[in-house]
């Protein structure tokens, strides 16, 4: 899991929540996307996360998403 201050300096929290979002991992990934730039983040906060998501396995990749997603803090 990252913490708080692994996240990208600039990054907004959208509060977004991931229940009920296709656990497909592209799906996720889309959907914490679309968030993270509906909050008003740069596309280096969004290419952070994606980079992030993308460097392990699924339970990373969930990890991740609810951490940039606003879930863990």
């Amino acid at each position: 899991m990252l913490y708080p201050s692994d996240r990208h300096p600039d990054w907004i929290n959208p509060d977004a929540d991931l229940i009920g979002v296709d656990g497909n991992a592209f799906a996720v990934i889309g959907f914490v996307q679309r968030k993270l730039r509906e909050a008003g983040n740069s596309n280096e906060v969004i290419d952070a996360y994606r980079n992030a998501a993308m460097s392990g396995d699924y339970d990373h990749l969930l990890l991740v998403s609810m951490d940039y997603a606003g879930m863990n803090g």
